[in-house]
């Protein structure tokens, strides 16, 4: 076993065991006994500041922290959705507002669409019949928000 790739601590604990051993037992136990002595009354490394009583934080990770996930602003989906679903007056599928949204330059994840869509109709912007989903009147009824914070 290699020493080098072990922390000096480590390392110097070793040091003291083999030697101790190459001096035989009576003269390496003595040896032993001083030197553990010695050792033991050097000051271990500070700890930093934030870190609890005997506890000393990881020299590094293995890897870096995930990145945080890319989120829409609050109500961005609604406003896809409704535009996409008043850009087909004749009704929409569940199904097809996704794909029409993407060709429309609107990225919507199906989660965030099952999500809005409730939401929309509770507004009394869109309303759905025989499975599609339909602008309601001519839009949003006057004064009435894009989406329900």
């Amino acid at each position: 076993m290699t020493t080098d790739s072990l922390p000096d601590l480590e390392r110097d604990l070793i040091a003291i065991v083999r030697r101790a051993h190459a001096l035989g037992v009576a003269e390496g136990q003595r040896m032993t006994l001083s030197s553990f002595m010695q050792f033991a009354s050097t000051a271990l490394p500070a700890a930093p500041e934030n870190a609890q009583q005997g506890y000393y934080p990881p020299a590094e990770r293995k890897r870096p922290p995930p990145e945080p996930r890319q989120r829409a602003p609050h109500g961005q989906v609604q406003i896809a959705v409704r535009k996409v679903i008043e850009a087909h007056p004749e009704g929409i599928l569940q199904g097809e507002i996704i794909s029409a949204g993407a060709s429309a330059g609107f990225e919507i994840k199906p989660s965030s669409m099952r999500m809005a869509l409730p939401a929309l109709e509770k507004a009394g912007v869109i309303e759905t019949r025989d499975g599609k989903w339909f602008p309601k009147g001519n839009g949003a009824p006057q004064g009435a928000p894009l989406f329900n914070p």
